[in-house]
């Protein structure tokens, strides 16, 4: 249940270029877009409009806005702030429970945090609990990877994996960098093309040379982000030479790199 005593408060911190004022048309803009995340936030805690946003409290010199909830009638209701506070909260932090937000309302968290460094420096939303979720680049940033996740996931299109996993590829080691800091290679897969980055610290640099520029399958863990269905890169724990044309190992080696099953 909410009460007319929950409150949450925005502030915008201006840029050093405006000896850190905030222009105001800057803090109109984003205060409607907070407004609008209020009222859409309202919306989805109750199933619809049960709560008017009040101005508490206006403070020109940190450009900071309070709204308080008021239940426009005595039916229960829930609470907007609540949402709202733990929506953003989610969205900061990437966590999976932002999937489950409604579209418009991470759609006005985007826009809430779009034109950061640019017409104001960051900005917090203060829950009347003490709770501050900065408005940063971070926050644009992973408002519009939970958007692009939740149009995916309503068009029935699944996400690519995202962390570490057991896989071989097939490919051609094309470059070597055995410096003491690093020890690369870069493979490129022999079905599509690709060229992925290669970390090869376990492999001596004996059989480096041996490999390179020779089609070898590759036993590693990948390190994938999810933005793509093959990984960034590579931690190398074996290679094997693909055998020569004519032998099961040549037909074996022509089907898809990505083997997603355990090796021994």
């Amino acid at each position: 249940m909410g009460d007319d005593r929950e409150k949450l408060t925005l502030t915008l911190h201006g840029l050093p270029a405006f000896n850190k004022d905030v222009d105001g048309e800057a803090f109109a803009r984003k205060f409607f877009k907070f407004m609008q995340a209020l009222a859409e936030a309202d919306k989805q805690a109750n199933g619809e409009r049960r709560s008017k946003y009040l101005i508490d409290a206006l403070e020109k010199n940190t450009a900071t806005a309070r709204v308080r909830e008021m239940p426009s009638s005595s039916a229960e209701h829930h609470s907007g702030v609540r949402y709202f506070r733990d929506g953003v909260s989610s969205i900061y932090y990437d966590r999976p429970a932002a999937r489950r937000l409604s579209l418009p309302f991470v759609n006005y968290v985007r826009e809430l945090s779009s034109d950061v460094g640019n017409t104001f420096a960051f900005g917090e939303i203060k829950s009347d609990n003490q709770n501050t979720v900065r408005i940063d680049e971070g926050l644009r940033k992973n408002a519009d990877k939970v958007a692009a996740d939740i149009r995916r996931i309503s068009l029935g299109v699944v996400q690519p994996f995202a962390g570490e996993a057991r896989a071989s590829f097939d490919g051609t080691i094309l470059a070597l960098d055995s410096r003491k800091d690093k020890d690369l290679a870069v493979i490129r897969l022999t079905a599509g093309g690709r060229e992925i980055e290669c970390k090869v610290d376990q492999i001596s640099d004996d059989d480096m040379v041996r490999f390179y520029k020779k089609r070898c399958t590759i036993f590693g863990v990948g390190h994938y982000s999810g933005n793509d269905r093959l990984p960034d890169w590579i931690q190398v724990a074996k290679i094997e030479l693909v055998e020569p044309s004519g032998s099961w190992g040549t037909w074996k080696a022509a089907f898809p790199e990505l083997k997603l099953d355990e090796w021994h």
